[in-house]
């Protein structure tokens, strides 16, 4: 059981110690300034994330709802939270040193869940869970649910067309009807509706219904609710566009349907779920069952408990606490700033170029069109190559001294570029390639109106590694020991049919021929990166 006061001595220690908590919770976000402004900057530039404007606000409004349940509990401030603050903070430190932005964001509303659980202890906390855990919504994720939803929802649209006896070609994401051609692009994936829909479905089931079976339930519904609608959205466009030749749902109206659409859904859902809400009476003997429970309180005005804790004694011990906890969080980012601060020598790379020809492959003056979509980098080369097998592509990104944001291994570094829309990836694999040394590399097949074949390969302080997760692996490593980071992105392409045979063999020629002139290269860039 909980050690309790008597209900006017909790109102005056409420009263006394919430100016000191909300401090508290302000200088946490100070602290983590940097990581709360690129949640901020996500969701002001990106508008499948514009949602996270409202998140802090509701949950704000849920904990004042709250407060007549919340206030009658004394505040039990607990050591051993600090622990788990100091713990969290090093997750952020090295989410901060591998460039994982996300991880970061999410460890930020994770130290003001257990902030939280310091100050105010256990049993508070647990008034205060679902508010506290719906901050989570606030981090801008779900970019990794892009591709399968695209896919998904590419399947289903032809499906459906098929069934309806309308001719559809379909080429990856690319659907090709008799009145005209469809392409299942980002905002199509529906992840915009997933996480609006997620964000109202929790919102309602938590008022709604009073146990857990019922809101689980719901959420469920409102996660796999959208993913279908949203196929049928992108069939009933298609159909629009196809049965109006082309006039209709093709430009801006394409959108206002699909919201329309969307909301129609929604609307149904909660309907469908207001039909099995809790009345008020359950909830009344849910809140009169885990008020026994929780915090049994003598009518008389006096504690249940022998021993009495005065509001000095607890106040003092909750300020003690928080200023503990706070200083806990400090050590993330100071351990960053501090590692910010190594040493780095200017480098000069104006003096790396790009192989000459070999005895098989000459240099030629031109380019292709497409560029790899890379960001943040000191220097990118690119040259044409050819030879009686055909032509390559040859481009190398430098990393020198990485940095968050300016690093290989990046989520906004892509294949393919995101200001041309019109490229995508078709498929993607590993192999081997013996040079010597042997090295892995990732095989590409990105396509347009023309197919590309592409071969990449990472060189990161002085190895070879393709496997991204390893790759931010050691460079984590590096930073946290002190150690500069450097790598290049080595890319080779060429044109080719939906027969890679040939393509594949003209890359592996061009590898062998060119890969002691590319390793001089490399070679040269680790000289000068390593001068002192």
């Amino acid at each position: 059981m909980n050690q309790t006061l008597p209900s006017n001595s909790t109102t005056q220690f409420w009263n006394s110690i919430l100016p000191y908590l909300v401090l508290s919770f302000f200088l946490l976000l100070a602290i983590y300034w940097q990581t709360l402004s690129s949640m901020l900057s996500t969701w002001w530039n990106i508008g499948t994330y514009t949602h996270g404007f409202v998140i802090f606000p509701i949950s704000l409004w849920v904990i004042w709802t709250l407060k007549d349940s919340v206030t009658i509990l004394t505040p039990k401030p607990t050591v051993y939270a600090v622990i788990t603050v100091l713990v969290v903070s090093l997750i952020w430190l090295v989410a901060n040193q591998g460039g994982l932005i996300g991880i970061q964001q999410f460890a930020l509303i994770g130290l003001i869940q257990v902030l939280t659980w310091a100050m105010l202890g256990k049993a508070v906390y647990k008034k205060l869970l679902f508010p506290l855990l719906f901050l989570f919504l606030a981090v801008p994720f779900g970019d990794f649910l892009i591709k399968p939803m695209m896919e998904f929802t590419a399947d289903c649209t032809v499906m459906l067309l098929r069934l309806s006896g309308i001719p559809v070609y379909r080429n990856g994401l690319y659907l090709m009807l008799p009145t005209g051609h469809w392409s299942v692009v980002a905002a199509c994936s529906g992840v915009r509706y997933l996480i609006a829909s997620i964000t109202v479905g929790i919102l309602f089931a938590y008022f709604c219904y009073f146990g857990w079976r019922k809101r689980l339930i719901f959420t469920a519904a409102s996660i796999i609710t959208p993913i279908i609608a949203n196929s049928l959205r992108a069939y009933i466009i298609v159909l629009i566009g196809h049965f109006s030749n082309m006039k209709f749902a093709t430009g801006v109206d394409h959108f206002v349907y699909g919201w329309v659409f969307f909301g129609i859904v929604i609307a149904i859902m909660m309907w469908v779920g207001s039909l099995f809400q809790d009345h008020p009476q359950d909830d009344i003997e849910h809140v009169s069952k885990q008020s026994q429970f929780d915090h049994p309180v003598n009518q008389s005005g006096t504690s249940t408990q022998t021993e009495q804790f005065s509001i000095n004694t607890i106040t003092r011990k909750t300020k003690l606490i928080a200023s503990l906890a706070l200083l806990a969080s400090t050590i993330g980012p100071l351990s960053a700033y501090v590692l910010k601060q190594q040493p780095q020598h200017q480098v000069d790379l104006d003096s790396i170029t790009l192989p000459e020809s070999s005895t098989s492959w000459r240099l030629i003056n031109d380019i292709d069109e497409w560029q790899p979509g890379y960001t943040g980098q000191t220097l990118t080369l690119s040259s044409m190559y050819q030879s009686q097998l055909g032509r390559v592509q040859l481009t190398m990104i430098f990393y020198p001294n990485e940095t968050q944001g300016h690093e290989l291994i990046n989520g906004q570094n892509s294949l393919v570029p995101e200001d041309n829309p019109d490229w995508r990836l078709v498929l993607e694999s590993m192999r081997s390639v013996d040079l010597p040394p042997t090295i892995n590399l990732r095989e590409s097949l990105i396509s347009t109106y023309q197919h590309r074949l592409i071969w990449q390969f990472n060189w990161i302080n002085g190895q070879f590694e393709t496997n991204d997760t390893k790759a931010k692996l050691m460079a984590v490593k590096n930073r946290l020991l002190g150690n500069n980071n450097h790598s290049i992105a080595v890319i080779i392409s060429t044109q080719t049919g939906e027969d890679t045979v040939e393509a594949r063999q003209r890359l592996n020629n061009f590898l062998q021929a060119m890969s002691p002139t590319i390793l001089e290269v490399i070679k040269q860039f680790n000289t000068i990166v390593t001068i002192p």
